[in-house]
């Protein structure tokens, strides 16, 4: 009796936050991208996390380590919405940002629903318990004011010791294409990301800053 009323309650959580999954079996999904504000009546779960820093210049047919002064770091931000789903993964170079705190995932954020929101009128979001970047008060102050999308949001922290979701999915992806493909520059990176689920379409890229 226990284990029913267990599955009963999980079912009903889900159906609360991924209704879309639910109705969308005979519908063609939408696609990340600029869309009227509160045009979908859809709740949608994102789902947003750091990777850590690739270096470049990557060759992979180097046949031994070679010396570099201080190679380029460049690092990775990524937001996937899980109704769709699709990751906007964001490429920063260090000139222009070199820490994680909690002022880069709210720019991340604005400027992710600014340019690639679906027009919701519920958000979910779902990251990790990292007090610097995610749980704290600014991000908080973020999600609450009118600056944040018109629209009702909830924070979901992951559950202790339990540190993989969806946008690790998705970095693996690029990580597993990055290390066969000869990488150069930002743009090459760019590259690299979009086309490690190239079928599917993914992985989006989206470079910060210009690269020079």
């Amino acid at each position: 009796m226990h284990s029913h009323e267990i599955r009963l309650m999980s079912h009903c959580r889900l159906s609360q936050l991924w209704p879309g999954k639910v109705e969308w079996g005979q519908l063609r999904p939408p696609a990340l991208g600029p869309h009227p504000v509160c045009s979908d009546t859809t709740a949608y779960h994102y789902s947003f996390d750091f990777a850590q820093q690739v270096h470049l210049p990557h060759d992979p047919m180097q046949p031994g380590p070679v010396y570099f002064l201080c190679p380029r770091k460049v690092g990775l931000f990524g937001i996937g919405c899980e109704n769709i789903p699709q990751q906007v993964n964001f490429l920063t170079d260090e000139a222009h940002c070199t820490s994680k705190g909690c002022n880069a995932v709210i720019s991340y954020l604005h400027y992710f629903f600014e340019h690639y929101g679906l027009g919701e009128q519920e958000v979910h979001l779902h990251c990790d318990n990292c007090t610097g970047q995610n749980k704290n008060n600014y991000v908080l102050a973020y999600l609450m004011s009118t600056t944040f999308i018109n629209a009702p949001a909830s924070l979901h922290f992951l559950i202790a010791r339990h540190t993989n979701f969806s946008p690790d999915w998705c970095f693996g992806l690029i990580k597993q294409r990055f290390r066969k493909t000869a990488v150069a520059t930002l743009d090459d990176l760019s590259n690299c990301a979009q086309s490690s689920s190239a079928a599917s379409e993914i992985n989006i890229s989206q470079i910060v800053g210009p690269e020079n």
